[in-house]
């Protein structure tokens, strides 16, 4: 994972850039934002950032030992502790028992939530933790000289979920941590961590990339083959629930940012009907009439509360383009959506 893989947060970029490269490390970041919004691609990137050898002024560069070395998440210098499963039977019982399963999913792709971290270690609807066993693992690994790296990255992926003993001695450690070592955390449930370790660490607050999408937006439509905002094209999109897999589907293009746009989804469902059930699930959508992106002329509805940033070439068609007016009126929501929730 390189900044340029994490979608939008240029600001958020070009602030951990920046100090990284004024020698302004903080010991302990807590990157927040909810699921989605790429706080963990953030601080992977800025792990490898602060480790690489040729950096740029924007990004690590990706041909050096050490980028080599992250390329396979192997570098001996950086180390994980998430939520797992405890199975004493199969004996796994830390973190690095499940290493196999955590890499493997971060090679395929850094955007994923705890239902999918479940799955991989096939313990899907069983309640996940921080052991207090995976505090002295942080221990260990944190007072073992460091092998080649500048620093040594500890990333600890929802503490929120930690032991209340792991969160006493984490504590410990980020009061008086062994030289050249940080400590990035990664939490959607910031409320939920130890205040005393909330006062201690340095808080970055990831926006959702609906908020990317909605500072890119503007009606530029071109039928020239292009992916263009204003324009309903197709695309693939990923299943929510597992990002591994999905299908084409029509989307909306909002804004244009870099290679990519930002899209949100639109179907011929009627989810007027099961309003209530999609809300509780967490889908909230825009009834926005029929139009010619639907050659059978169904009433099309869009999805305000998930917005995708996709390649411009891995757009597959063009549809059709939205008036003006109800490609603004999509905007709007999206953004009412974002401020309400």
């Amino acid at each position: 994972m390189y900044f340029h893989n994490v979608i939008g947060q240029d600001d958020l970029k070009a602030r951990l850039t920046d100090t990284a490269r004024r020698g302004i490390i903080p010991h302990a970041r807590l990157f927040c934002g909810r699921t989605g919004s790429g706080t963990f691609p953030l601080a992977l990137a800025y792990a490898r950032y602060l480790n690489c050898s040729d950096r740029t002024d924007t990004d690590a560069c990706g041909k050096c030992h050490s980028c080599r070395q992250y390329d396979a998440l192997a570098h001996p210098d950086l180390h994980f502790v998430f939520p797992i499963v405890a199975d004493k039977k199969r004996k796994r019982t830390v973190c690095d028992d499940y290493l196999g399963e955590w890499r493997e999913m971060l090679t395929e792709h850094t955007y994923f939530d705890l239902d999918e971290w479940l799955d991989r270690m096939e313990t899907a609807g069983k309640q996940a933790l921080i052991y207090a066993e995976e505090s002295d693992q942080m221990i260990r690994k944190t007072s073992l000289r460091i092998y080649e790296a500048q620093y040594r990255v500890l990333i600890v992926w929802m503490p929120e979920r930690m032991h209340a003993a792991c969160a006493n001695k984490l504590l410990k450690l980020i009061e008086e941590p062994p030289a050249h070592t940080v400590i990035l955390m990664v939490s959607d449930a910031p409320d939920l961590i130890l205040g005393t370790i909330l006062s201690r660490t340095q808080r970055l607050d990831v926006r959702p990339i609906e908020a990317d999408a909605l500072a890119h937006a503007s009606y530029t439509p071109v039928m020239d083959g292009d992916a263009d905002p204003g324009e309903v094209v197709w695309t693939w999109v990923p299943y929510q629930e597992d990002a591994s897999v999905g299908k084409d589907r029509p989307v909306v293009v909002i804004g244009a940012d870099g290679p990519g746009v930002y899209v949100v989804q639109l179907t011929s469902k009627d989810h007027g009907l099961d309003a209530e059930q999609e809300a509780r699930n967490g889908r909230f959508w825009l009834d926005i009439g029929s139009g010619a992106w639907d050659p059978k002329g169904r009433p099309s509805q869009v999805r305000l509360d998930r917005a995708l940033w996709v390649l411009s070439t891995d757009v597959r068609r063009e549809g059709a383009v939205l008036p003006r007016a109800t490609w603004q009126r999509v905007v709007d929501a999206i953004d009412r959506h974002h401020r309400a929730h």
